[in-house]
């Protein structure tokens, strides 16, 4: 294995997994990141010329994008992620009595 997909690569555990991988191994990293409220680019302004790793902005979602660059990877690492709390759902899980 030499290439590795890390989405969500621009938030603060992705680009910290990025740094390891760079640093601990040989790996080449290309990191897939929408950069939304979570991810930014000053999480991983230190790996600006850095030759092994790539940045791409965009959406896991978006299959013309994300299709290809799976192909060229021998695996993918998903850090990723949107949390959406229904309001319902918290008050349904809200009420702990003893």
């Amino acid at each position: 294995m030499d290439r590795v997909l890390v989405t969500g690569g621009a938030g603060f555990i992705g680009s910290n997994f990025i740094r390891h991988l760079l640093n601990e191994t040989n790996y080449k990293v290309i990191n897939l990141d929408k950069l939304t409220y979570a991810g930014n680019l000053r999480n991983i302004k230190d790996l600006r010329g850095n030759k092994r790793h790539r940045f791409v902005k965009g959406d896991i979602t978006n299959r013309k994008l994300a299709g290809p660059l799976v192909g060229k990877v021998d695996a993918v690492v998903n850090f990723a992620g949107l949390i959406v709390l229904e309001p319902l759902a918290i008050i349904a899980f809200a009420p702990f009595s003893s």
